[in-house]
């Protein structure tokens, strides 16, 4: 080798710092990763976000669910105030119009009401449950 070929004391200076520099990043980016406090941290965060996407999920399927409820409470409701002939005709009306003691309902046609609310309600429960189990 001849003189020329040999790096400066400047050249040879700067390659150690850029080595260091590199070490220390490399020293510093281990800890991190091994660090309880960042794992700990490092797994709520994905445990939150898991949660929210869920949590978005059953929402949702919780809004597809009222809506189609609510679609069939409609036709059921239609159902009871067409101008089709009465179908509760042969049900007695209270003859006090007090409320039944059971459901609070004033005749039939509120008694059925009560029903299919009850029943939409049911079927919210049962789907979102559904939901969760389909997950895990």
């Amino acid at each position: 080798m001849s003189s020329s070929d040999k790096p400066s004391f400047e050249q040879m200076k700067a390659d150690l710092d850029r080595q260091r520099r590199d070490l220390v990043d490399t020293v510093d980016e281990l800890s991190n990763r091994l660090d309880p406090r960042s794992q700990a941290k490092a797994a709520a965060d994905t445990v939150k976000e898991r949660a929210k996407e869920t949590g978005d999920r059953l929402t949702e399927a919780a809004k597809q669910v009222s809506e189609k409820v609510s679609a069939v409470a409609s036709d059921f409701s239609g159902l009871l105030h067409s101008d089709r002939e009465d179908p509760w005709a042969f049900a007695p009306e209270p003859a006090t119009g007090e409320p039944s003691p059971r459901t609070g309902a004033t005749g039939p046609k509120e008694a059925v009401t009560i029903a299919a609310v009850a029943a939409a309600g049911i079927a919210v429960g049962v789907a979102v449950i559904a939901a969760i189990r389909r997950r895990r």
